[in-house]
């Protein structure tokens, strides 16, 4: 795919599969012993656990937009860009850095 409709020559840059993808294994072991706990105990509650979850990995993929250098901007969109000189092509006026959070639903 495209990473826009209106000029097709821009090459995409997906975060949130890529992210999944490094760190599912990592957020799985470090949650697998709460959310068994609280799945199966009488008194668990599966928010606590489930909201963990969602809130590290949001961080993680706020911290891979942030860290995101490739493809490289070119340098007209860099000169024309709302924050003058960023080359971060996922960082310009925050929008998608805000955006970026969890919901849980039962």
């Amino acid at each position: 795919g495209t990473g826009s409709k209106k000029a097709p020559d821009i090459p995409p840059r997906p975060t949130l599969i890529p992210t999944f993808d490094k760190y599912n294994k990592l957020l799985s072991e470090w949650f697998a012993d709460d959310l068994i706990r609280n799945a199966t105990l009488p008194q668990g509650n599966m928010s606590k656990p489930l909201q963990r979850v969602g809130s590290e990995f949001a961080k993680l993929v706020k911290a891979e937009i942030m860290n995101l250098s490739s493809p490289k901007l070119r340098p007209y969109t860099i000169r024309n860009r709302v924050n003058k000189g960023t080359t971060n092509p996922l960082v310009d006026t925050g929008q998608l850095m805000n955006a970026i959070g969890y919901s849980i639903k039962y």
